[in-house]
């Protein structure tokens, strides 16, 4: 992307300036890392059972840098990683790609202004049935800098008054390049040191850069209430919000609803995600990150405005029936994406991920997981697509910089129109910088 490097380039600069703000009272940490990984794939060319495949050794070499700054006025956190993914045998294409994300936050909470901005940059998925191939990938870009005032009418009121400015970039489907502003007055009351209650008015503004009658405006009025718990803490929101499109075409308004609900304890964090509200094509890929063990994607191949919901439920178990050495996940994931004008897209999507690790020793465990992902198209059938992946891995600390692991994977896609499996073993090397 032609605006890629003014933009990282923008918020490096913020960053790096800001340690001469109160240098005196900041911390600063810098991180990095080399990642080799060498691999053997049995059907790179993804082909059915009973057909030649192509057996192909691939490497991925990834080079990771972070860099954190706090300080009284300053809090700036962001890491980015490069790398180069090889296919010996030319099943993909071997290419360089990016990705990370970074955010500065100028001002505290009990500042009159503040500022944040934030970038990042993913590879995501076009469309929710496709495996994560190079040639199914695009690479996304995001930019949003948020200025905002606070008041405070008493001790227990806040009212903050924010203006945004927002894009969101693909490198390959422009059509569904977006920029956005927003302004949003957000009330809130302190019932208590741990428990608060608000009122939250949005309006902004989205403008495809491509196609002009995809514009819209979107309008939303809600109440909000958090509380935080020594073990369980959760933040609500609830209200109407609105899509009305720029020019032809009727405004479509519902109930939006959202809910982040976490409950830790020293052996066990269950975390619960609900959101349902009116929004885009091009926002909702955000949650198709393929680097994620979770993400869901929208489709990139179309340009509407959607009804979004999502569900998340996720349990990690520190201990798994007394053995301290264990640990379990779960997490059950759906998405439901409703289009308002394109109706042959509608399709809802879950997914089931667990995992289970034993630690040897304080320096090595053996790991293993399992995937099952299925997308259900309501008008187009032969685009419902059910994919299974399991792994097992084995990983090793040596001395206090080195990482080695050996990993197996079995995937396994079926679709009315296409069926096929592998299998892919190989092992990586990591060293962290010092």
């Amino acid at each position: 992307m032609e605006s890629k490097n003014y933009k990282i380039a923008l918020l490096a600069a913020c960053a790096w300036s800001a340690p001469s703000i109160h240098a005196q009272e900041s911390e600063t940490g810098f991180d990095a890392s080399i990642l080799i990984e060498t691999r053997y794939d049995t059907n790179a060319n993804r082909v059915p059972a009973g057909e030649a495949s192509l057996k192909e050794r691939q490497g991925v070499y990834t080079l990771d840098v972070g860099y954190s700054h706090v300080s009284s006025n300053v809090n700036f956190d962001g890491g980015y990683r490069i790398f180069y993914e090889e296919y010996a045998e030319d099943s993909q294409d071997s290419d360089t790609n990016f990705a990370g994300n970074s955010g500065i936050v100028l001002g505290t909470e009990t500042s009159l202004f503040g500022l944040t901005a934030e970038h990042g940059l993913s590879r995501v998925l076009q469309s929710p049935e496709n495996e994560d191939t190079t040639a199914n990938l695009t690479d996304r870009e995001d930019l949003s800098f948020t200025p905002h005032l606070r008041l405070r009418p008493s001790k227990v009121d806040s009212i903050l008054i924010s203006t945004a400015y927002s894009q969101t970039e693909f490198e390959d489907f422009q059509r569904n390049n977006t920029s956005t502003l927003s302004t949003s007055v957000h009330w809130e009351h302190d019932i208590s040191a741990t428990q608060s209650a608000g009122l939250i008015l949005t309006q902004h503004e989205t403008e495809f850069d491509d196609n002009p009658t995809l514009d819209y405006e979107y309008r939303a009025l809600g109440l909000t209430y958090t509380s935080e718990q020594r073990a369980l803490s959760y933040a609500l929101q609830a209200g109407v919000n609105e899509i009305k499109p720029k020019e032809a075409g009727d405004a479509e308004t519902s109930v939006f609803y959202s809910a982040d609900i976490e409950y830790e304890t020293p052996t066990t964090v269950f975390l619960f995600k609900f959101n349902q509200e009116l929004t885009d094509t091009g926002n909702k890929n955000s949650l198709a990150d393929p680097t994620s063990e979770t993400g869901i994607a929208g489709d990139l191949q179309v340009q509407d405005r959607i009804d979004w919901r999502l569900y998340q439920f996720e349990l990690v178990l520190k201990s798994v029936f007394g053995c301290v050495r264990c640990e379990a996940r779960g997490l059950v994931e759906s998405q439901e994406l409703q289009y308002l004008n394109l109706d042959v897209n509608d399709n809802d999507v879950m997914q089931f991920l667990t995992s289970f690790s034993y630690r040897i020793s304080s320096q090595s465990l053996v790991k293993a997981s399992y995937q099952d992902r299925s997308v259900t198209y309501e008008n187009n059938a032969a685009r419902d697509v059910d994919i299974e992946r399991y792994r097992f891995a084995y990983e090793r600390r040596v001395g206090r910089d080195i990482d080695i692991a050996l990993f197996y994977e079995y995937y396994q896609q079926e679709q009315e129109v296409r069926e096929y499996d592998y299998d892919r073993f190989g092992a990586s090397l990591r060293y962290e910088f010092r």
